[in-house]
């Protein structure tokens, strides 16, 4: 079930992304509130720029949107890797689905030299492949891409 990597994966995105009880404006400026939740079409008439938040959406998104990157992130590694992500060492997979939930499976599947790397169980080459990626390292700042490579460079399974 990887309960500790979901765990470790929640509490770095609080940290990463931040948590806000209220509708703001992203780096991009689209509509987004609580955990980097993009708002879609129906939320942004429901909760304009500047709403308050209650803590059970916030939550309600957290838990919807990690889920939507997990799923995600299996669905593009079958089809477009034919590699199942349950293969994957804990470190990894919360490194992966960190990339999904930041920038999309789409996007995470253009990285195609980095995923290769990883299928092949070579951590530590995929990892600084990925910091290679400078204009990804400034987007998501570089503490941040150092401490999801150094997931992935780590390879490690969490105890049961």
């Amino acid at each position: 079930m990887r309960a500790q990597a979901i765990a470790n994966l929640n509490a770095r995105l609080n940290a990463e992304e931040g948590v806000e009880y209220k509708v703001y404006r992203d780096t991009k400026g689209n509509p987004t509130g609580g955990r980097g939740h993009l708002l879609n079409a129906a939320e942004k008439t429901m909760y304009p720029v500047g709403a308050a938040l209650t803590s059970g959406q916030v939550n309600a998104w957290a838990v919807d949107d990690l889920k939507e990157a997990q799923d995600s992130l299996a669905r593009m590694m079958s089809t477009r890797f034919s590699f199942d992500v349950a293969a994957l060492p804990d470190t990894v997979w919360e490194a992966l689905v960190d990339l999904c939930f930041n920038m999309g499976a789409s996007n995470l599947a253009g990285y195609v030299n980095t995923i290769r790397l990883i299928i092949l169980g070579r951590y530590a080459d995929a990892a600084a492949h990925l910091l290679e990626n400078k204009a990804w390292v400034e987007t998501v700042h570089e503490a941040r891409a150092n401490a999801i490579a150094d997931l992935i460079r780590e390879a490690k399974y969490y105890p049961a």
